[in-house]
């Protein structure tokens, strides 16, 4: 904070409208609790981004009083503003369309997997695995194909196989920057 006025200010408050508590860092160069013209003083407060979008506002204020005893109070405000990205993705597999069905043995096996954006910003870098080694093709869904998994896209992956005899399990895995 500066004095932007042409007097000192004394009893200098600081404070923000959504309850975090600003501290004095630094600034008061003659350390005489007074906000001469040519300081600057600093005060800091932190806290946890949250998920979304976050707006708050910080005041100042500070009182001047001249010799007759006269009193008056400069204060002053401004915001601030930050989206807090909650990056998140979500994988459904599924095996010829349902999970823990009966097939035949011989027979083709698809496995999809139905990828998500779960969180509040675009993701790039996605990738789709298999813990048994087939490998999880892109079928479809980057409607504007820039490679970035908006929050309105669902992807589809495939990988095909041959059925065998007896239980047979796998997981997909995605992943995202």
């Amino acid at each position: 904070m500066t004095n932007a006025g042409n007097v000192p200010l004394s009893n200098i408050h600081v404070s923000d409208n959504r309850g975090v508590v600003p501290v004095y860092v630094s600034g008061d160069a003659n350390n005489d609790g007074i906000l001469d013209l040519s300081e600057t003083w600093v005060y800091e407060a932190s806290g946890t981004a949250g998920a979304g979008d976050y707006a708050n506002i910080g005041t100042s204020t500070g009182d001047y009083t001249d010799d007759h005893g006269n009193s008056e109070t400069a204060n002053d405000s401004d915001d601030s503003s930050y989206f807090g990205g909650n990056p998140a993705i979500d994988i459904v597999k599924t095996t010829n369309g349902t999970d823990g069905s009966e097939i035949l043995e011989g027979t083709t096996v698809t496995w999809t997997y139905t990828v998500t954006n779960a969180g509040n910003v675009p993701l790039g870098n996605i990738q789709v695995s298999d813990n048994q080694g087939v490998i999880p093709l892109f079928v479809s869904g980057d409607a504007n194909n820039d490679d970035i998994l908006d929050l309105t896209e669902t992807w589809v992956y495939e990988a095909t196989g041959t059925a065998g005899t007896g239980d047979y399990a796998n997981v997909g895995t995605s992943t995202r920057d």
